[in-house]
């Protein structure tokens, strides 16, 4: 009998080996003639958060049009691992950033290769017109959520928090 080893994440799996008389399918009798055996997956998927769980993103200028979130794979990294996104609107009253007013609708699915630990999202910003005495200041979320396989977390913090402002001095 050969046990494969691969580097994907699965459970922990059990099977039974049985003794057999020679040349014959009689059982042998007793306790000492079957053997449980327990194949223990030494594959750890790891666990994905955000690099920033809280982005100030200066939603003014050149290069104002898209926020990059990165999300990291950490405490490992064996298998192919995948999970979903989605922009969310968080309410913060006036300062609510709506869905198609104030940022694209961003979903998808990452997908992490074996041993790939970073990869980055990206959402796409809608300009406003402002006057010189007005503030961009909007809030909207982007979750994390469904990763697979089971043995893959997301952290606790599963929705990094954007903040649009209107220039880079209080981005920082």
């Amino acid at each position: 009998m050969t046990i494969i080893d691969d580097s994907n994440w699965e459970p922990d799996e059990d099977f039974f080996v049985e003794l057999f008389e020679i040349g014959s399918e009689k059982k042998l009798d007793g306790r000492d003639t079957e053997c449980k055996i327990t194949i223990l997956d030494d594959d750890k998927p790891g666990q994905l958060a955000f690099v920033n769980p809280n982005v100030r993103h200066a939603a003014v200028g050149p290069n104002s049009r898209i926020v990059s979130i990165d999300v990291k794979r950490i405490h490992d990294a064996d298998g192919v691992v995948t999970v979903e996104y989605k922009t969310i609107e968080i309410n913060e009253g006036e300062r609510t950033a709506r869905t198609g007013i104030d940022f694209e609708e961003a979903k998808g699915t990452l997908k992490f290769p074996p041993n790939e630990v970073m990869m980055t999202i990206d959402v796409k910003i809608i300009d406003k017109e402002l006057s010189e005495d007005q503030e961009r200041d909007e809030i909207f979320g982007l979750k994390l959520y469904n990763a697979f396989p089971a043995g893959v977390k997301i952290s606790k913090r599963d929705v990094c928090r954007i903040e649009l402002v209107k220039d880079a001095k209080a981005a920082r």
